[in-house]
């Protein structure tokens, strides 16, 4: 019976994993919500953490996901001029209030934004939902973020 009830409660969170939901909001032209499953997930494989001393955490391992700018691409800024486009601030925050944040400039105009994911699966940390993570950081562990809940994009 014990069995029974793992197998229900892993089926379970499976299924809100591949059906987990993003709310974003902000300057944009109309507030969405970014279904992770209409993206198909890529393999990312192993990423090292690092706190903001270098120490090493538990690291992320035989992770898929989505590049995050891809989950952004349907969103529409308020500000239609390029030249204001630097000065949107995406703020991203985990169900715990924890938020980390990128510019318009790190995911667009740098090589930083080809290396910032969505991980919708990963074998070492099974229970935390969809999980933001900067691969190109030196720290890595500043901006992973468990369990993202909302993404709020403002003009500053």
């Amino acid at each position: 019976m014990k069995n029974k009830k793992y197998w229900l409660f892993l089926g379970f969170f499976q299924g809100n994993m591949l059906h987990a939901q993003i709310q974003v909001t902000g300057s944009i032209n109309k507030p969405t919500t970014i279904q992770v499953d209409q993206f198909e997930s890529r393999k990312i494989g192993r990423i090292p953490i690092l706190n903001h001393n270098g120490v090493k955490k538990q690291p992320i391992t035989k992770a898929k996901g989505i590049l995050f700018i891809t989950a952004l691409s349907a969103i529409e800024l308020m500000d239609s001029n390029p030249k204001n486009f630097s000065r949107y601030i995406y703020t991203i925050r985990a169900k715990d209030g924890y938020s980390v944040t990128f510019s318009w400039n790190e995911l667009y105009n740098t090589s930083i934004g080809k290396r910032v994911f969505l991980l919708t699966e990963t074998e070492s940390h099974p229970n935390n939902g969809i999980i933001l993570i900067s691969k190109f950081d030196r720290y890595t562990g500043r901006r992973f973020v468990k369990d993202v809940s909302e993404i709020q994009i403002e003009r500053k």
